[in-house]
């Protein structure tokens, strides 16, 4: 699978499959996350961060498991990170993904808020990476 196929699976794993009674949506349990042909022998393909640093709602609320067991089922390594980013951090990944990232846990602010979610050092370090960083994601203040 290809990093473009990972990215749209990502966004549609995310976006149809998403995981909390509470909310109107929630993760599909009869998902079929088997990969019939895999791009990596088990475990063997690229490393993939999913950044759990910067609360991201999709880590914290487990929306993210539908894309985590397909990816690994195509034999890459999705790994959740829980780190301050740096240059020598990102590089032990080969792919870097950042979904919903905020300054602050998700629903706990009802208010615009001008707090950074990256410092400026670690969005230095997200420019020097293989990111896959949704446009709405490429400024330094939560909406």
């Amino acid at each position: 699978m290809n990093l473009k196929i990972l990215a749209t699976a990502l966004f549609l794993t995310m976006t149809a499959f998403p995981a909390h009674s509470e909310w109107p949506m929630s993760n599909d349990p009869a998902f079929d996350t088997s990969v019939a042909n895999p791009a990596y022998e088990v475990s063997k393909g690229p490393a993939i961060l999913l950044d759990g640093a910067h609360h991201n709602f999709f880590i914290q609320w487990d929306f993210i498991e539908p894309f985590t067991q397909l990816a690994i089922a195509d034999g890459y390594r999705p790994i959740v990170g829980q780190q301050v980013f740096t240059p020598g951090y990102l590089r032990t990944f080969d792919i870097v993904m950042i979904i919903t990232a905020l300054p602050f846990d998700f629903t706990t602010k009802n208010e615009v808020t001008t707090e950074k979610t990256f410092t400026n050092a670690e969005i230095e370090s997200i420019g020097e990476t293989n990111a896959i960083l949704p446009e709405a994601h490429r400024y330094q203040t939560a909406i």
